[in-house]
């Protein structure tokens, strides 16, 4: 609560600013107006290619109406070419913009929506201020390593699984065989919580499917609810918070004899390494 009441205090005094500073104020390829709180910021700044993590805030004239800044992570986004044919939205103009660890205000006049079109919070409104903090940048090469990482590991993983000298591998019930790496600290998720993951996925030959490196962010769910396979929804109810661990995860709990085709043959045995980021009560 006192995190979401400072919020609002450096809300409204961004406000202010806002409309006081108005020799500072710029305006973006689009045509809407913005202020940048740090002009001289020396960080490194957003190239296109790269994948800008922020923050943001939409607050009316009087109040912060949404925000993440109190989320477990930040916004991915990758940024564009400048050059890009197509036309680029305000957000992505601004971010081109900011350095790691500055803040931006884009101001969007509300005079020509009519009001049963403004989003909820803003049907009585005179501007939309929107509010963002680049907290990170990620390379493409960055990515590319973990990536390499992690799937150099995985298969060295699988190599002593299939040879049977993959020590510490615990079997449960259903048939689900996992092994944990390094046990984390925190809770162990119940069903229904949020929990958010990092993952690699392959199967028995060694060749990737999917992952979350490659993107920078972790994949964020709502275990135990069937919206993911069952190997996961019981693997990730197993270990605590903090957790490093390989997944094998037979036919039946994966995809079955329909397997997810082109890339997941029919009765595929899948691997999936995890590290376990974090686990949240709904609200």
């Amino acid at each position: 609560m006192k995190f979401r009441i400072l919020l609002f205090l450096l809300a409204a005094v961004a406000m202010t600013s806002c409309q006081q500073e108005a020799v500072e104020k710029d305006t973006l390829p689009s045509g809407y107006e913005y202020i940048l709180h740090t002009p001289n910021n020396t960080s490194p700044k957003a190239e296109p290619g790269a994948i800008a993590f922020f923050r943001y805030g939409m607050r009316n004239d009087e109040e912060l109406v949404v925000s993440n800044y109190d989320a477990t992570f930040a916004q991915p986004q990758p940024v564009p070419d400048p050059n890009s044919p197509r036309q680029l939205n305000p957000i992505e103009e601004a971010l081109m913009l900011m350095a790691v660890g500055d803040s931006l205000t884009i101001m969007v006049p509300l005079d020509t929506v009519p009001a049963e079109q403004r989003p909820q919070g803003f049907e009585n409104s005179n501007t939309l201020y929107y509010d963002l903090t680049l907290e990170d940048l990620k390379q493409p090469q960055e990515l590319e390593a973990s990536q390499a990482e992690v799937g150099e590991m995985i298969n060295e993983t699988i190599a002593a699984y299939e040879a049977g000298t993959l020590e510490g591998i615990q079997t449960t019930d259903s048939g689900l065989k996992y092994v944990i790496h390094e046990e984390g600290e925190g809770v162990v998720p119940d069903s229904a919580d949020y929990v958010y993951v990092d993952y690699y996925g392959a199967l028995l030959d060694g060749s990737r499917f999917d992952d979350s490196f490659s993107r920078g962010m972790p994949f964020a769910f709502q275990v135990g609810i069937g919206q993911v396979i069952p190997g996961w929804d019981e693997g990730l109810t197993t270990i605590p918070v903090g957790s490093r661990a390989t997944f094998f995860i037979p036919a039946e709990l994966g995809y079955g004899e329909a397997g997810a085709p082109p890339s997941i043959p029919g009765n595929s045995e899948l691997v999936f390494y995890v590290e376990l980021n974090d686990a949240q009560k709904p609200q």
